[in-house]
């Protein structure tokens, strides 16, 4: 609550104790910020061993491990308030963008994605009296011979449930109202007003059938139940509504006339939205991590990740390859070139990767250039960019790869896959898995031209050429062992433009040991899942032709595999 009335950019600002006009002290003096990381990682409000499956409904078994904190919720904010006479019941949206089963989709909502809850607000204040978080519907609940049992009246008696005869009159839209459901609120002591669908159980057959061509405006016609009254007025369009107790009246405003029940609820019906404008003041929601793509050729793909590094030299990126060699290689070259980067892979020591690891983490900018074992179990404070270069072998290793960013409160984060042409049906895998990418535009005259320079480079320095020989060799057969063979597929790939990636001029001949049998597996050297490519050669294959594919230079830069 109180990081809801103060709002600052980071998490760890609201444990300053400089002494300035920032200085928060009040968050020090009851715990620390690491123990307070601690606690949000571990918050836990239900024991998980009483959960019986069998006495749940669906809808409850979505919020049944945050039920106690909604339920305590509920009874502090109706034990600490007594309501005046209107009260409005409505829908709210609280912004959520991740992933989560319960999330909603308001078009006319600020928020418009996010969890949506049925709220009980006081007319004239805005007051939050109770509210019902949407997980779903119970259907088997359902019974079609009463009409007050049905999911929406259900709700509204629930919501409800403590205010009976004392007074109130409640506001509700066109979704909840109805003349059974009216009559019983009246029953029960409540007033009932708001709009009405006229294709409801036991409204009249004349109202129900008149269009807005068969009144002129200012029109009014209604019918009377005893408390009920039900009444149609031609405005621009036709609106129908329900009241127990404005009766048919009218009042004139300029040359038309105007129900008076409809003056009293565009006064009355705004209690949530009112809700929603005040909490607009004190902003909760905060910012995460954008996710986006880029279409790169494969001969320009090593140009633009130079570029990118260039301009963002002075944040903190982790950049994410398919194989160790690429690291190697990558961290070799940019080092060489003057642009400082770290290095973390699977064939390294262990102490090797732990230093480099705290020391990126302590570190306020850098680049960390890493493969999959870096994408789990690793908490880095304050990444600002994931960029993965190499696309990883299945949309859930890319999202442990993008949760390495936006971590904690207050923090927030963007990441960016390069794809090539031919592998942009990888988004439709990850739009499967829910993960909404952006385009993210190239200025091509914004991009390093140093493709020539890094190609006179890798030709001239032994040592450069041969970690770019492996790199190369290594991408080529993590590539061909790509679990998504119907997108990432060897045979689509033009050699002599992805050897220009790795800085040849002309493509080197590589040896691809390839297995033809065996079930998906772990890529050794935390470089995600594919088939893994023994380099010894599988009993079982009859001859040199069975067991390798060959890359041979022909002629005007031509490939072939035998």
């Amino acid at each position: 609550m109180a990081m809801g009335l103060v709002v600052k950019s980071r998490l760890e600002e609201y444990w300053n104790v400089a002494q300035d006009i920032f200085i928060t002290p009040g968050f020090a003096m009851e715990m620390t910020c690491d123990r307070f990381q601690l606690l949000s990682k571990c918050l836990h409000f239900r024991n998980n061993n009483d959960c019986d499956p069998a006495l749940l409904t669906r809808p409850e078994a979505k919020i049944y491990k945050i039920k106690p904190i909604l339920d305590h919720l509920n009874n502090k904010f109706s034990s600490l308030y007594n309501l005046s006479k209107n009260i409005a019941l409505d829908e709210s949206l609280t912004m959520w963008k991740g992933w989560l089963d319960i999330n909603q989709f308001i078009r006319n909502k600020a928020a418009t994605v996010g969890i949506k809850t049925y709220e009980i607000c006081e007319s004239q204040t805005g007051y939050l009296w109770r509210f019902e978080v949407h997980a779903g519907h119970d259907d088997s609940a359902l019974q079609d011979d009463d009409p007050i049992s049905g999911i929406v009246p259900s709700l509204v008696l629930g919501l409800l449930n403590g205010l009976e005869h004392k007074g109130h009159t409640i506001w509700m839209d066109n979704f909840y109202n109805s003349p059974a459901l009216a009559r019983e609120l009246k029953v029960l002591g409540f007033d009932c007003v708001g709009t009405l669908r006229t294709n409801r159980q036991f409204v009249p057959r004349e109202l129900a059938t008149i269009t807005k061509r068969d009144m002129t405006v200012g029109q009014v016609l209604g019918c009377t139940s005893g408390d009920v009254d039900l009444m149609v007025w031609r405005d621009k369009n036709r609106v129908a509504f329900i009241s127990t107790y404005h009766g048919l009246a009218v009042t004139r405003c300029g040359d038309t006339l105007k129900p008076t029940v409809v003056q009293d609820y565009n006064v009355c019906m705004g209690g949530v939205d009112r809700k929603d404008q005040q909490l607009a003041m004190y902003p909760i929601e905060r910012r995460r991590t954008r996710v986006c793509y880029i279409v790169v050729p494969a001969d320009k793909r090593l140009m633009v990740l130079f570029t990118f590094l260039k301009k963002n030299r002075k944040k903190k990126v982790m950049v994410f390859f398919s194989t160790c060699m690429s690291v190697k290689y990558h961290n070799e070259l940019f080092n060489y070139i003057d642009l400082p980067v770290m290095s973390i892979h699977g064939k390294q020591q262990q102490t090797k990767r732990t230093t480099t690891f705290f020391q990126f983490c302590n570190a306020e900018t850098g680049i960390l250039l890493c493969t999959d074992v870096a994408a789990r179990g690793l908490d880095i404070p304050a990444v600002d960019w994931i960029v993965q270069y190499d696309p990883p072998d299945d949309p859930k290793e890319y999202i442990h790869r993008v949760g390495r960013t936006a971590r904690g409160l207050g923090t927030s984060g963007q990441a960016l896959l390069f794809l090539r042409p031919e592998e942009l049906g990888f988004l439709r895998y990850l739009k499967q898995s829910r993960v909404a990418l952006n385009d993210y535009e190239i200025s091509w005259n914004k991009v390093a031209n140093i493709q020539q320079q890094l190609e006179k480079l890798i030709s001239k320095n032994y040592y450069l050429n041969q970690s770019a020989k492996e790199a190369f060799k290594s991408y080529l057969r993590a590539y061909d062992s790509h679990h998504l063979k119907t997108i990432f597929d060897i045979d689509t790939i033009d050699m002599a433009q992805v050897s220009k990636s790795f800085g040849f001029v002309v493509p080197p001949a590589i040896e691809l040991k390839v297995a033809n049998k065996g079930p998906p597996q772990k890529r050794k050297g935390g470089g995600g899942y594919g088939y893994y490519k023994s380099l010894n050669a599988p009993s079982n294959f009859k001859n040199k032709a069975d067991k390798t594919k060959i890359y041979r230079q022909k002629g005007n830069n031509k490939k072939s595999f035998s």
